[in-house]
């Protein structure tokens, strides 16, 4: 399994175990040299200042290791959206 398939697998685990969520909207598009991936739900949000455990560790980790970038933000209408760049050529 890649790093890339390890990073969404446990953005989706997350989505699924924590937010309550009942929709997910995913898209991807190219930006210069990356890829541009936003997943977005509707679930019940949660404060990244205040968050426990150890899926977010996980995520930083992972992207590191994959030369990705990840944001993420709670939104005003509910919900989180998580953005990943990645790079077009991933790191070995």
């Amino acid at each position: 399994m890649t790093a890339y398939s390890r990073l969404f697998r446990e953005l989706v685990s997350n989505i699924i175990r924590h937010a309550g969520a009942n929709e997910v909207e995913f898209s991807v598009q190219r930006a210069g040299d990356s890829w541009l991936f936003v997943l977005a739900d509707n679930g019940c949000g949660f404060d990244p200042l205040q968050a426990s455990g150890t899926g977010m560790g996980n995520l930083r980790v992972r992207a590191a290791e994959s030369g990705a970038e990840l944001a993420w933000s709670s939104r005003a209408s509910g919900g989180v959206q998580v953005t990943l760049t990645l790079p077009a050529s991933p790191t070995p």
